[in-house]
């Protein structure tokens, strides 16, 4: 919460309810020092989901109480919204707990979008990593998770390249993205800039370990040497699997390969699009192309594959294109 700057504060009380009306409320942490402004509560159940009212008492023992928020221990999902007014927004899995965390008032004061895409969170889920435009240009930020502490990392001579995405390290201690000079290599404080690689791929990754990088059909290593060619076809959405021991990509079909460019395999006959492996690596989630057609419209269907090619099932209806894009797909097994 914000620090309340008044002479005659008294404290801060949280009061927490399992209701989203309050009902039945109770106080659950009294704060007297005025510059406490975070509280975090551990050991909550998965499942459980709490709300939180925060009330700011003066010495006359008088109250000013803000909006309710909600809190939830449930998987945070991350997003970068043009529908709402090109926010940075979170939510929990079950839809709730949304709360707003970056706008494109926040960054400058400019009345239009500014391009605020690709928010991921760090491996360890307490910062979140994104690129805005300010001033004409875009540049690479960093925040904690709850919005605060917004900083800038990437420098004011760096070019972004605004359509690709910037990574962490799986330490959570380095950041790579692209500028117009190529791939950087930069400390998660801003610190330590250094150009590994002067091409450019579409499709950047990093794989498990952090010991290597996919540059679509080619690798290197952290440094940016050894480059190999992997993959001598043409390809598109290339993914590393969780255990970093194979990549499956589509060249009209799904294929799967060994990270190191060896037993290729054709996985499916139809046209395949924007694969996903699941968390434990043994399925793919991807969109599938049916021969059905509809209006002269070619349907799709979100469907999952074993990584050995069997079992392949559809687990949707049919549907057009536009509305079966799946970069964000994830399987819970």
């Amino acid at each position: 919460w914000s620090k309340n700057n008044d002479n005659d504060f008294a404290k801060y009380i949280l009061y927490k309810s399992e209701n989203s009306d309050l009902e039945n409320k109770t106080v659950f942490k009294e704060f007297t020092n005025q510059s406490d402004t975070t509280y975090i509560e551990t050991n909550v159940a998965y499942d459980q989901i709490w709300y939180y009212q925060l009330a700011i008492a003066d010495k006359w023992n008088l109250y000013s109480v803000p909006q309710t928020e909600a809190g939830s221990s449930y998987r945070r999902i991350v997003s970068a919204a043009f529908l709402r007014n090109n926010n940075i927004t979170t939510i929990d899995v079950n839809g709730n707990a949304i709360r707003t965390l970056v706008t494109n008032e926040t960054i400058n004061s400019s009345n239009y979008y500014e391009n605020l895409e690709y928010p991921f969170y760090s491996p360890n889920g307490t910062k979140i990593l994104f690129s805005a435009r300010d001033d004409g240009k875009t540049y690479v930020y960093t925040m904690n998770s709850d919005g605060t502490e917004k900083k800038r990392i990437s420098n004011d001579d760096d070019d972004i390249r605004a359509s690709n995405k910037q990574l962490w390290l799986p330490n959570g201690n380095q950041i790579l993205y692209y500028t117009q000079e190529g791939l950087v290599l930069i400390n998660a404080d801003g610190t330590g800039k250094n150009i590994i690689h002067t091409g450019y791929s579409e499709y950047l990754q990093i794989f498990p370990d952090g010991n290597n990088i996919l540059l679509g059909k080619s690798i290197i290593d952290i440094d940016g040497a050894n480059e190999r060619e992997i993959i001598s076809i043409g390809i598109e959405n290339p993914q590393i699997s969780p255990d970093g021991l194979k990549i499956i990509f589509t060249s009209n079909q799904l294929y799967i390969i060994d990270s190191d460019g060896s037993n290729k395999k054709q996985l499916t006959t139809t046209t395949a699009l924007w694969p996903k492996f699941s968390p434990n690596g043994t399925k793919i989630v991807f969109i599938n192309e049916q021969a059905e057609k509809s209006n002269n419209q070619t349907l799709y269907t979100v469907a999952t594959i074993d990584i050995d090619g069997t079992n392949l099932k559809e687990l949707t209806e049919y549907v057009e294109k536009n509305l079966a894009k799946a970069d964000d797909f994830t399987l819970p097994f």
